[in-house]
């Protein structure tokens, strides 16, 4: 049986709250879905402060003015790889590489989305592996 929408959308949040779970994160699920899909908390604790992330999920990497603002995180995958990025800092790299802003569905509904990042995101992206990759845990 083929997986509908939602079946998918439901595997994939499984899928990021293991990785997260795998990171030290406790995952919540908000009672009222006003933006925020998930909510993920870490306690203090190995040489860190507490961290807490307002999450969205999305099947594919997009913005949208809605969450413009509001410290939402913005959780989606590309391949095997998920990228965790603040909403408002996935905004200002699209704008650094001139992308989203100058798009008829930007201006017309101030939502943008794409099925894959373009090279020069990605590489850009690669600061927001998720979860961080080994190699920077290390550093």
């Amino acid at each position: 049986m083929k997986p509908n929408p939602r079946s998918i959308e439901m595997m994939n949040r499984l899928e990021f709250v293991n990785l997260a779970f795998q990171e030290g994160y406790l995952s919540f699920l908000p009672v009222v879905d006003e933006g925020i899909d998930l909510i993920l908390y870490r306690e203090k604790g190995s040489g860190r402060r507490s961290d807490l992330r307002l999450v969205q999920m999305k099947s594919r990497w997009s913005l949208n003015k809605k969450y413009s603002g509001r410290d939402i995180w913005m959780a989606f995958r590309e391949g095997d790889q998920w990228y965790l990025v603040r909403h408002d800092d996935l905004e200002k790299l699209c704008d650094k590489l001139g992308i989203v802003k100058s798009s008829k569905s930007w201006a017309e509904t101030g939502a943008y989305s794409r099925g894959k990042m373009g090279k020069a995101l990605r590489d850009e992206m690669a600061a927001f592996a998720f979860p961080e990759p080994m190699a920077a845990k290390s550093n």
